[in-house]
């Protein structure tokens, strides 16, 4: 005696929610194995060959290990050598693909606003996804800068990422020139490293896809034996 479509339908329903449990699985896997900063340690570095503008002693400020979470990991007087240099407005935000920088004007007797750092003044930020991935490349996004180039970063390795400071000049913003700043956020693309050749240990995301080719396949005999 052939079942009815009523009594099919529940003993259908368990195959289909396993996939759809699977599916999530896989997603939930995939979407982990990305790249991220987030729980690094990265290092920042403020380096001025001809110090500032008025004083060309030169500096080198290190924060050697800036663990990267929520909130701005570098600020003004915060007690770490680069928080030191900082303008009351400015700040340095690690973020889970991208550092972003609000950089003020820090001199203007000229007319022009500029950071204040001498010739040569660079942030130079490393370390960045050295456990599980690296930089091919990044994107800027920007704003108040009169003078802005894409040329002030450079990719100096995989893990190094530069910024140049000596050159940057601020949108004249109308508010005193103490308050004229400009905003930075480099974009970084990451590339997780593949597992050496002889790795044969099956990523997560893959133990997922098995599992719903096989649970797709008994859902299928199940059907086919109940016709």
């Amino acid at each position: 005696m052939q079942p009815s479509n009523l009594e099919l339908k529940p003993r259908l329903a368990i195959p289909r929610l396993l996939l759809t449990a699977c599916v999530c699985f896989a997603a939930v896997f995939s979407t982990g194995a990305q790249a991220t900063l987030v729980g690094d340690s990265v290092t920042a570095t403020l380096s001025s060959p001809n110090g500032i503008i008025g004083d060309p002693t030169p500096f080198s400020a290190i924060n050697s290990s800036v663990l990267v979470g929520a909130g701005n990991e570098i600020t003004p007087g915060d007690g770490s050598p680069i928080g030191t240099w900082l303008l009351s407005s400015e700040f340095i935000d690690f973020q889970a693909s991208a550092i972003s920088l609000r950089l003020a004007c820090g001199y203007d007797s000229t007319g022009v606003c500029l950071t204040g750092y001498g010739s040569g003044a660079q942030y130079i930020f490393g370390s960045l996804d050295d456990s599980v991935g690296t930089i091919t490349g990044f994107t800027l996004v920007h704003s108040g800068f009169s003078n802005f180039s894409a040329s002030w970063v450079s990719l100096i390795n995989t893990h190094t990422i530069s910024l140049a400071l000596d050159t940057m000049e601020f949108t004249d913003l109308g508010q005193g020139s103490s308050n004229n700043f400009g905003l930075l956020t480099i974009n970084l693309t990451i590339s997780r490293d593949q597992p050496p050749p002889d790795n044969n240990v099956p990523e997560p995301s893959s133990v997922a896809l098995i599992a719903l080719a096989t649970l797709a396949l008994a859902g299928t005999r199940r059907r086919g034996k109940r016709q």
